[in-house]
């Protein structure tokens, strides 16, 4: 029953998400190859109102971004 549960509260909580993804502007095939700058963007730093900005900081100090969940 539980697994059930889980399952349907899964599946409203993406028809809950859908319209928002249908949202998003479509992005266009990027074309980077090794060697080319990577391009500018900018992330909110976690818990704080500060902006991280690639631009700002290249040749400073290297930057990785890492996608994932570490809980």
């Amino acid at each position: 029953m539980r697994t059930l549960t889980l399952l349907l509260t899964g599946l409203a909580g993406l028809a809950l998400l859908a319209p928002l993804a249908a949202q998003r502007p479509q992005r266009t095939p990027d074309n980077l190859k090794e060697g080319d700058k990577a391009p500018d963007f900018s992330l909110t730093i976690l818990h704080t109102e500060k902006k991280f900005t690639l631009s700002d900081n290249f040749g400073k100090r290297p930057t990785l971004l890492i996608f994932g969940s570490y809980t």
